[in-house]
């Protein structure tokens, strides 16, 4: 909770100092397939097959042009991240999957490349609110029902550091269309976990989505 309350702390300064400025700002929202560098191997001598796992994103952008062509891009969102494996058996599917749900604060620089046309990159500071494991089985017979499911918890770290690049496209003076890649540098499982003992697991996305320019 400290450490949220931190995070939280830093997000309004950084707005704080940027109220004064002369804004552009709006909405996003869109859907993440997104798989993770996981090591050691959880598939490795098995014949799962990683299928990535879907999540959703939300958030609130605003931007500060420095000229006609730069500027500074800071947001605020929400995102689901992880992984998942499956694997066809003779009674039904199995899955298994990693996830993790992260309040993310992008800060991005922008180049306006034409009138439709924008690209940017930067650095991505994130806070994982919940994360975790499960498994579960898809039978063929849907009166069999068989889950199983642990909440990381205190096993999280709970700072990602990312970096994000993508493109968006002005669709209309309202409405816009992006593509985003993120790459997540920090392990997410602490270092005195009980369930994983010296694994890493660092997340990977890719954001297709639209916003509104408010």
């Amino acid at each position: 909770m400290k450490k949220l309350l931190i995070f939280l702390v830093l997000v309004v300064a950084a707005v704080g100092m940027v109220s004064a400025l002369e804004l552009n700002y709006g909405l996003r929202t869109g859907i993440n397939v997104g798989n993770m560098s996981v090591d050691p191997d959880p598939i490795a001598g098995s014949d799962l097959e990683n299928k990535m796992k879907t999540g959703f994103y939300c958030g609130f952008w605003a931007r500060h042009m420095m000229n006609e062509k730069m500027g500074i891009t800071a947001e605020l969102n929400y995102v689901e991240k992880g992984d998942r494996y499956s694997e066809e058996e003779s009674e039904g599917t199995y899955h298994m999957v990693i996830y993790e749900n992260v309040l993310e604060f992008p800060v991005l620089f922008t180049y306006v490349a034409s009138e439709k046309f924008t690209a940017y990159a930067g650095p991505v500071l994130g806070y994982i609110l919940s994360g975790g494991y499960k498994d579960f089985y898809d039978y063929d017979d849907p009166n069999i029902v068989e889950f199983y499911g642990i909440n990381f918890g205190e096993w999280l770290n709970r700072f990602e550091f990312s970096v994000a690049a993508g493109v968006k496209y002005e669709i209309t003076e309202t409405f816009f269309g992006e593509v985003r890649y993120t790459y997540g540098f920090s392990n997410i499982i602490s270092d005195d976990n009980e369930i994983a003992e010296d694994s890493e697991a660092k997340s990977r996305t890719l954001a297709i989505g639209i916003g509104i320019n408010l």
